[in-house]
């Protein structure tokens, strides 16, 4: 999880410091506040299994930037936009290699495509609809964080004044240290 207060500083330092292999776009980061995370989720069958959440200041101007975007690539093709409604959201899909590494530099990296939705003030970021839509599941059934008792007391005794952390949590992710 990143934390800064100020996202467009801080994505101009994030990438001089990191490695960068695709231009950076940076018309999304004035959307955005505060927190942003890219999580991979243990999945043998995929090991680029992950998600990215981003706190948006304009949900609105996020998502308008996003479709325009989706829109601009499916027209080059003469194709249409890909939109499936789940639950109460919209998730659409930009048919574009990399998209977050072109936002965030090459640690968010490994989207063959990237669909896109927003869940409260978040923007949800996944390479496949079936990480948006298992995602949701979890959120919906409590198999989250924040609903752990023993989740909740960590992260309120040792992340609440963290601007950035790195988090393992399963016996697998000893493999993402080596790697």
């Amino acid at each position: 999880v990143i934390n800064v207060s100020d996202v467009l500083t801080w994505h101009s330092a994030w990438a001089a410091n990191f490695k960068v292999s695709t231009p950076i776009d940076n018309s999304l980061i004035p959307f955005l506040k505060g927190d942003i995370s890219l999580a991979t989720f243990y999945n043998n069958a995929d090991p680029n299994d992950k998600m990215v959440l981003a706190r948006l200041a304009d949900k609105e101007g996020a998502v308008n930037l996003l479709n325009r975007k989706a829109e601009e690539i499916a027209k080059a093709k003469d194709d249409t936009v890909y939109y499936e409604q789940y639950a109460d959201l919209k998730i659409g899909l930009i048919e574009e290699a990399e998209y977050p590494a072109t936002v965030f530099g090459d640690p968010f990296s490994g989207f063959e495509n990237t669909y896109f939705t927003t869940y409260e003030n978040f923007l949800v970021l996944a390479p496949t609809v079936e990480r948006i839509k298992r995602w949701l599941e979890d959120i919906d059934n409590d198999l989250i964080w924040s609903r752990s008792v023993e989740k909740s007391s960590f992260i309120e005794n040792n992340l609440s004044e963290t601007s950035f952390a790195v988090i393992y949590s399963n016996p697998w992710s000893w493999s993402l240290l080596k790697n």
